[in-house]
């Protein structure tokens, strides 16, 4: 989970102990550096223009009086000027939600397939692109005359142009980018930045990517923002062993999933040392 904090003001972290207290002692840290919880073990209060502009690690180690077992509770902050936080206008841009928002159109023959590795990406098999094979997103509301960015990681199996852009839906009036990109055999982060028409009404924007070849084509990471305000990457669970091994499991990442059993992570203390907390 990342929780949004305004440099210029006061913010308190606490820690919510649900079972499995007294707790005798806590060590609070940010960035992996420790810091003081000024007398207050449950609290830790962070000043104005106490952190940089930007996303920082909290996290706080808990101990009780049995045994000192400990639980550790992390969590990601964003530190903004107090402005709106950043929007990436892509909706299911990593396809982590497979193909959510997605949509495809050929007169030829081409697949549409959710790969998954460490994380999933899309891909495009096009075996006969015909006049008119594409991917898209509709449903894209861009302010006028406006300077945007385009960001994408992209592949193919050998290297090929594909053509790029964003338009009225249904119509293909352009938005204010019409391109392309030569896609190599690794990835590549892309970035297109265009300035959009000055059309008052642009609630149906279209991105679309054109195939005019055969190839295999692989797409992630597509983030559209305000140029000079890009958006927080998307929150993809990592789970680890709560250490030492208590039979739970925690995403390092902080998507904001509790943590949960696993019997993997065996040698659990006694039910009443299993200490459950969360920072508010």
């Amino acid at each position: 989970m990342v929780t949004n904090i305004d440099i210029n003001k006061t913010t308190t972290i606490q820690i919510n102990v649900l079972s499995g207290g007294p707790i005798i002692s806590t060590e609070w840290k940010i960035d992996d550096g420790v810091v003081s919880s000024d007398g207050d073990m449950m609290t830790l209060t962070i000043v104005p223009n106490q952190l940089t502009l930007g996303t920082h690690t909290v996290s706080s180690t808990i101990l009780n009086d049995c045994g000192n077992y400990s639980q550790r509770v992390t969590e990601n902050l964003n530190v903004t000027d107090g402005s709106t936080p950043p929007t990436n206008l892509i909706q299911n841009g990593s396809f982590e939600l497979d193909k959510a928002n997605w949509s495809t159109h050929t007169d030829g023959i081409m697949s549409f397939n959710i790969i998954t590795a460490t994380t999933k990406y899309a891909e495009l098999n096009v075996t006969n692109p015909g006049s008119n094979s594409q991917i898209g997103q509709s449903g894209i509301t861009l302010k006028p005359n406006t300077a945007y960015t385009l960001k994408f990681d992209a592949k193919a199996n050998s290297p090929v142009s594909v053509s790029v852009g964003i338009a009225k839906y249904g119509t293909g009036t352009s938005y204010g980018l019409s391109s392309s990109v030569n896609l190599a055999t690794s990835w590549i982060t892309y970035t297109k930045e265009f300035t959009s028409s000055n059309t008052i009404q642009q609630i149906d924007g279209y991105l679309w990517l054109f195939f005019n070849a055969n190839n295999i084509y692989n797409f992630d990471n597509f983030k559209l923002y305000e140029t000079g305000n890009p958006p927080l990457p998307d929150c993809i669970p990592n789970w680890q062993c709560e250490q030492p091994l208590n039979g739970y499991e925690y995403d390092t990442h902080n998507c904001g999933e509790p943590r949960r059993l696993n019997p993997i992570c065996s040698n659990c203390p006694t039910p009443r040392c299993d200490i459950i907390a969360t920072q508010m």
